[in-house]
């Protein structure tokens, strides 16, 4: 059997998970999971991920979550130290926005 290849991203899940709930912090994690074509438990895992690195602050109301992004946090790995987060999703909400 044959796997058909995925296409590799610029981005990481993480940062396509930022990216999401930047537009829509009321985002349950189902939707996410499909809207990144990952399963409910990978998406679990990644939130856990953003939520210990303190990028991401899970809020609770009653049954329902929202998400609150540090935008000011600089990103970990050496190279992206530069790169301001705020300017990278304002991009991508921006190129998004463009091509409605």
């Amino acid at each position: 059997m044959t796997a058909t290849p995925r296409p590799w991203a610029l981005l990481s899940r993480h940062g396509h998970a930022l990216i999401h709930l930047a537009k829509n912090p009321k985002m349950r994690l189902i939707d996410l999971a499909r809207d990144m074509d990952l399963t409910e438990r990978s998406v679990r895992l990644l939130i856990g991920s953003l939520g210990r690195s303190e990028f991401l602050k899970i809020v609770k109301a009653g049954r329902n979550n929202s998400y609150q992004l540090d935008l000011e946090r600089a990103l970990p790995h050496p190279f992206e130290k530069q790169i301001a987060l705020q300017k990278v999703i304002a991009l991508a909400l921006a190129l998004e926005e463009k091509e409605k």
